[in-house]
């Protein structure tokens, strides 16, 4: 197996660097001339490990004020599941991916109890989908990232963000939707029927059953 390259060993213990002081993002790395005193290396290979974190989301450089922890996000992924989403096939992993993760949330959402704002938020998404108007797509999103939210998982939050991204991108691969604004509100508004009963099942039933849409359309 090949020697990892100076600038990946670099990358990695600036990582770590990371990691064990527990650095929140915003949070200003050391200089380059202390990084470089602290890492023993030259200047070289530790600016090409920033621009390979940079590149990963891990960091940035801002120039004239040095390089800071990144904020935590999903979006370095995007570029690379946009990539494959390409392929039907990824995209029909990707739909059970997100089904399993939503119905799994929805289902600990329902057992401990989903709160009256929670319920309000879900609401108006739905109205606005109901609507057909041009944010209507956007209430879509915000509805899955609400379930996320109220399940307490932010990582969820930001994975939905991204697949969500991914899908509009391959929209013209796997057709137009089939189904008109009524319906669309229909499928959600099920899901906010299902929370309310707090019964565990139900909810993922209802999550389940959203997906159908996309799946056949994936399968045609």
């Amino acid at each position: 197996m090949p020697r990892p390259s100076r600038s990946s060993e670099l990358a990695d213990a600036i990582v770590d660097l990371i990691t064990d002081k527990n650095l929140p993002p915003g949070t200003p790395l050391p200089t380059e001339a202390r990084l470089t005193a602290e890492l023993q290396t030259s200047r070289g290979p530790l600016r090409e490990a920033i621009k390979a974190l940079q590149a990963q989301g891990i960091v940035e450089v801002r120039h004239g004020y040095g390089t800071f922890v990144a904020p935590a996000s999903a979006e370095a992924m995007l570029p690379w599941l946009t990539f494959r989403a390409r392929s039907t096939d990824t995209l029909a992993d990707l739909l059970d991916l997100r089904e399993l993760l939503e119905a799994g949330l929805a289902r600990r959402l329902a057992a401990t109890g989903v709160t009256p704002d929670t319920v309000a938020a879900l609401k108006a998404c739905v109205d606005t989908m109901a609507a057909g108007t041009n944010d209507s797509a956007d209430a879509d999103c915000r509805f899955h990232e609400i379930l996320c939210e109220a399940a307490g998982n932010a990582l969820a939050k930001d994975l939905i963000g991204v697949f969500w991204r991914a899908y509009a991108t391959a929209e013209q691969s796997i057709g137009e939707r089939s189904s008109d604004a009524s319906a669309l509100a229909e499928r959600h508004e099920r899901i906010v029927d299902a929370l309310l009963t707090g019964d565990g099942e139900v909810v993922e039933e209802a999550v389940r059953r959203h997906f159908d849409e996309v799946r056949e359309r994936l399968s045609r």
